[in-house]
């Protein structure tokens, strides 16, 4: 098949599908605006892809627009308190959506049992279905139980998810595990199950023989379901539960069961022998989820005898020793997350890295302690990586290993350093580390343009001193100096500050390399780096396929800066400004006028915020889906209300803390600091 143009070329239809199938969603549907071509190629790629998303008000809103015969089509569909009732602002979707749709999610929403029925009876192709949060629905006891939904059934469904839901019971369960007989996943999390063998025994007194209970939800139905199922079966998910070692083994010594995916997180009942006995019987995992459980030595090597094991996460396990991890340097994970195990010694997450790192997709680091020289060798071994989550790693994350990181890691995508306080604009940019760079803790006399000059606005020094200027002087061995901590890094930093604009203007490529090493940055996380300046983010935060940047509670961080992310990362889509006080209108209009994909904006707290910037968005956010401007007391509720109906995709604004909002509304205080004692530690009471 072939397309013409007016101006005689000819381009294949299926080259512009080829070539669009390797684009991004977002670029998929800015190219789709193009022409009514390249709008049908867009509609042909995402035919399987396209989630619609709806929220509250957004659901009226955009009911009618869906039910067009003009929409574009779509195949999953995500409801989100929202109501689903027979007489609600859907009730005309499900006619023309829902034989499509493969994937329906109702999220905390309110439905009756009448409507799921009419609901399920357009949607007999469904492949997954969430019911999470659905009380009301669930309340009564009776749904699935009337002779009109007899006759219902659901033969594609192969996901159920009916997680936070805490009048599901025995009865219930067995009904709607009825619709789906080629079911492979079932997630129960946070579900209220009763695990004792007594619980059991009281409302089953003959044993199980009478009618199957509407007031409990037994972990004997649950097995009841593997037993049968135990061949098809891929995926559980009992995390938040109370399951425990007895329960374990049962799944354990089911000889068919054949699980690819368990997910046991929150599960605090469960000891390392009764993790590491069910592990062992499950030979074909791929991805175990083990967080804020009692996972010990046991655990981590039967995880690490699993052959297919490609994902792993061991998050906030109090009781993992560091000798644990040794066993995992020889799996080949694919993605890996030790985050906030905050009593593993020192550098002990590096003994679970592979040597070669070549496997290694993802690593999440959260809140561990690492040091610098760990990091290094990290970024040094681990090539392949994708996705590195170093945050709240206070001592481990300077400049020197973010150089590291640049230099050795250039496929990666996700960076996420929130909290790393030694991060400074040297590390971005790779300037005023070689060598010229001043003392961290000798006082340099700052220049007066970055102290007193136009809030975070990274201008030029009003006389540019030469650069024997910048070397620190020598001291006098005998000097004593009168200033604070806190006042000597002040002057430390707005040194470094001059040294590294002095050396941008010179032309100076410092070490050579810079967060501009990392072509396909997509994600972005530099939030609480508190001596991150606009001359930083200015310099080195270019890339056209950022679409997520979080750059909140940075002090230094001004109107220079924000004003240039629009044009530098035209693909913003996720940006968070939360606490960036020195931020006004010009910052974020500049933003907003060229950031035209920006779908969730987060300015909380930012005061020298006003009316201005609800104009802007009102002109050039058409894109918009979520807004927080908490806290900005410039910004007045009825501009907001105004922003509302200009913008038929924003989800509904907080009024907390803004001009003319009701004193209910306003945010609570934040609460004390407890009061310190000895060494830092919180004293008791």
């Amino acid at each position: 098949m072939t397309v013409g143009y007016q101006d005689g070329r000819i381009v294949p239809y299926e080259v512009l599908v080829e070539i669009f199938s390797h684009l991004s969603f977002s670029d998929v549907l800015s190219a789709g605006l193009v022409c009514r071509l390249w709008h049908d190629v867009s509609c042909h790629v995402l035919r399987h892809s396209r989630t619609v998303c709806l929220e509250g008000g957004g659901a009226e809103r955009a009911a009618g627009l869906l039910a067009s015969e003009e929409a574009a089509p779509f195949t999953r569909l995500v409801l989100r308190e929202a109501d689903v009732s027979a007489r609600g602002p859907l009730a005309g979707l499900w006619s023309s959506a829902g034989p499509g749709l493969s994937v329906l999610r109702l999220l905390g929403c309110t439905v009756k049992e009448s409507d799921l029925v009419q609901i399920l009876s357009h949607c007999e192709e469904l492949e997954e279905l969430a019911l999470v949060g659905c009380d009301s629905l669930f309340m009564t006891g009776n749904i699935l139980s009337r002779d009109s939904a007899q006759q219902l059934s659901l033969p594609s469904l192969r996901r159920l998810d009916l997680s936070a839901n805490r009048y599901l019971s025995d009865a219930i369960l067995q009904r709607l595990l009825a619709l789906a007989p080629g079911l492979e996943e079932l997630s129960l999390r946070s579900c209220q199950i009763g695990f004792h063998p007594g619980i059991y025994r009281k409302f089953y007194p003959g044993g199980g023989a009478g009618a199957v209970s509407s007031s409990v939800l037994t972990f004997e139905c649950v097995m009841a379901f593997v037993r049968e199922r135990a061949a098809a079966v891929r995926a559980l998910d009992l995390s938040d539960t109370n399951v425990e070692d007895g329960a374990l083994a049962d799944l354990a010594a089911v000889s068919e069961l054949r699980l690819e995916t368990l997910r046991l997180e929150g599960c605090r009942a469960a000891t390392g022998a009764g993790l590491a006995a069910l592990l062992t019987a499950q030979p074909r995992l791929a991805e175990l989820d083990l967080s804020g459980t009692r996972a010990d030595a046991a655990t981590t090597a039967a995880a690490a005898r699993l052959p297919r094991l490609r994902r792993l996460a061991l998050r906030r396990c109090d009781r993992l020793p560091a000798a644990a991890l040794e066993p995992l340097a020889g799996a080949a994970l694919h993605e890996l997350d030790l985050s906030e195990n905050e009593r593993l010694p020192a550098d002990a997450a590096a003994a679970a890295l592979p040597a070669d790192g070549s496997q290694l997709r993802r690593l999440r680091l959260r809140a561990l302690k690492l040091t610098a020289d760990c990091v290094i060798r990290l970024a040094g071994r681990l090539s392949a990586l994708r996705e590195l989550d170093l945050s709240r790693c206070l001592t481990g994350v300077t400049d020197s290993s973010l150089q590291a990181i640049c230099r050795h890691l250039p496929g990666l995508e996700v960076l996420r350093l929130s909290e790393c306080h030694l991060v400074t604009d040297s590390g971005l940019t790779g300037l005023g580390l070689a060598g010229a760079g001043p003392d961290p803790a000798a006082p340099l006399k700052p220049n007066k343009t970055f102290l007193h000059g136009e809030a975070g606005a990274a201008q030029e020094p009003a006389e540019q001193p030469p650069p024997s200027a910048l070397v620190t002087p020598q001291r006098s061995p005998h000097a004593i100096s009168l200033r604070s901590r806190h006042e000597r890094e002040i002057w430390s930093d707005a040194g470094r500050k001059q040294l590294v604009q002095s050396q941008i203007e010179l032309n100076d490529t410092g070490s050579g390399i810079s967060l501009l090493d990392l072509k396909g940055l997509v994600e972005l996380d530099l939030s609480q780096c508190s001596r991150v300046s606009d001359i930083g983010v200015t310099h080195v935060v270019r890339h056209a396929g950022l679409r997520r940047l979080s750059l909140a509670h940075c002090p230094q961080l001004g109107d220079g800066a924000v004003a240039l992310l629009g044009r530098h990362c035209p693909a913003l889509e996720w940006v968070r400004l939360a606490g960036c006080a020195s931020l006004t209108d010009r910052g974020l209009t500049g933003l907003v006028q060229h950031a035209r994909r920006l779908k969730h904006l987060d300015v909380q707290g930012c005061i020298e915020l006003t009316d201005a910037s609800v104009r802007a968005l009102m002109t050039h956010g058409a894109s918009l889906q979520y807004l927080n401007v908490t806290g900005c007391r410039q910004v007045s509720c009825a501009l907001v209300s105004c922003l509302e109906e200009a913008l038929p995709r924003l989800a509904p604004v907080s009024r907390a803390g803004l001009d003319g909002a009701e004193p209910g509304h306003a945010p609570p205080p934040p609460p004390p600091p407890p009061a310190q004692g000895r060494a830092g530690q919180p004293r008791r009471r």
